[in-house]
């Protein structure tokens, strides 16, 4: 069970970190300026974009970094039910990713998302409340 803690905690670092990046453009930061150039290329192929609904890129960015900021601090601080809701809304979200970084042809961060998603599962199947 202390593993499980552990693991969830790390896990939730990791997303809020991310999402702030996602979140606070900083136009002379690199790693902001590659993040938005990369949601420009995730709004391309968005999912509902083929029913013909169109998201903008800094729309889709902000609310990416909301939920992971949101679900990484559940993952962080919260109780057992609400941290495995959070843990599977997170593992969702990183399965869209690889789904949409395969559609692009962008396959470099797959390890990434394999470890996330493996951390992840690990934190689902043992953390039992």
């Amino acid at each position: 069970m202390a593993h499980a803690n552990y693991a969830g905690f790390v896990v939730g670092v990791l997303f809020m970190a991310t999402s702030f990046v996602k979140l606070i453009h900083l136009p002379d930061f690199e790693v902001s300026q590659f993040m938005a150039e990369e949601f420009h290329r995730y709004a391309e192929v968005f999912p509902l974009n083929y029913a013909g609904i169109y998201i903008a890129p800094d729309l889709y960015r902000t609310l990416v970094g909301f939920i992971e900021l949101g679900c990484g601090s559940v993952m962080m601080y919260g109780r057992d039910p609400w941290r495995n809701l959070a843990a599977l809304k997170l593992l969702i979200l990183m399965m869209g990713f690889a789904c949409t970084n395969a559609v692009i042809n962008e396959y470099n961060h797959f390890t990434m998302y394999g470890m996330l998603g493996l951390l992840l599962l690990y934190f689902l199947f043992t953390n039992r409340s």
